[in-house]
């Protein structure tokens, strides 16, 4: 979820009293400890859809992946119930800090919403995860916003003592784990 000082109505009036969730893609869900800012594409439409799980949340997603994501989630939400983000108060989100599901921000700069070229329409949901010890662009996006080059894994794939719950697994092992401890949250 963004942080509770983002006025949420930037994005869009109807927020009024809600909370946004932006809903990241990733294919590798063991980077998710090392998850340190979430990237959009300028140039997409998204859009707030509310959560079938809790009336006082919309998740953002990008407009052309909307259908697909809900349905492979099994959520049943009309298009009619779904807010439009304009561009301009999209852009208001740049730089915006969220709340990540179950890590602490270990410097100023972590959990915090940017713009990149590489987020695609292909699958997912528009929103990227960034993890800049986990990969060529993450890092990219890392360094030119300050973040720390964290991997959290030992040399023999293994998570460090630094990921509490899943310290000396497999990083592969941890995967289904780390999806059912997501939907725990």
């Amino acid at each position: 979820p963004v942080e509770a000082g983002f006025d949420v109505t930037k994005l869009h009036p109807g927020l009024a009293g809600k909370r946004l969730s932006m809903v990241i893609w990733t294919t590798t869900p063991w980077t998710i400890p090392a998850n340190l800012a979430i990237v959009g594409d300028k140039g997409f439409d998204y859009v707030l859809i509310p959560s079938p799980k809790s009336a006082d949340e919309y998740l953002m997603v990008a407009r052309a992946l909307a259908p697909t994501f809900l349905d492979a989630c099994g959520f049943d939400v009309p298009e009619s119930q779904w807010l439009e983000v304009g561009k301009e108060e999209l852009a208001s989100l740049e730089g915006v800090r969220y709340e990540h599901p179950f890590v602490a921000p270990k410097g100023d700069n972590d959990f915090k919403f940017w713009f990149a070229d590489y987020v695609t329409l292909e699958q997912g949901t528009g929103l990227v995860h960034t993890a800049p010890g986990h990969g060529v662009d993450d890092y990219k996006t890392g360094m030119k916003h300050g973040l720390e080059v964290y991997a959290p894994v030992d040399d023999a794939g293994r998570f460090t003592d630094e990921v509490e719950r899943w310290a000396g697994k497999k990083a592969f092992v941890a995967n289904p784990e780390i999806v059912a401890y997501l939907d725990e949250l």
